[in-house]
């Protein structure tokens, strides 16, 4: 049997909503059953992902970013994405991911990220879930 659950919302890119975001994602991956301690891991990536958005993403000027979780057989697969000018392009110089991408794709058991410019990032973390399957 799969279990699946899904939740989508959106937000104001401002350094005010990261601790609600963070929050909310957490308290609905302990819902749908991580274990506690993995929940930290998807509150830091949450979190990188965010702050990347406001301040890269959008320079700080404001804008949406989207948040969707959902719970999929044996995965919890966290999406944030924003609507600003995007990352460099394979023809543009592009220095090395930050620290925050970095982190995320350590604690990811999978991630990826899609970009066009001025059509914004999507950031997609897939976390490993221990739940028992019986």
């Amino acid at each position: 049997m799969v279990t699946v659950t899904q939740v989508q919302f959106s937000v104001r890119a401002d350094p005010r909503n990261v601790g609600a975001v963070r929050t909310r994602v957490g308290d609905l991956a302990l819902a749908a059953g991580l274990p506690p301690t993995d929940v930290g891991a998807v509150r830091l990536c949450v979190t990188e992902a965010m702050a990347n958005a406001i301040i890269h993403g959008y320079g700080g000027t404001g804008g949406t970013i989207d948040v969707a979780i959902e719970d999929a057989d044996h995965e919890l697969v966290v999406v944030v994405r924003d609507f600003g000018k995007g990352m460099a392009t394979r023809d543009e110089p592009r220095r090395q991911n930050g620290f925050g991408l970095q982190i995320i794709e350590r604690l990811t058991a999978r991630c990826s990220i899609d970009s066009s410019p001025d059509d914004g990032t999507e950031v997609r973390m897939s976390f490993a879930s221990r739940r028992d399957t019986a």
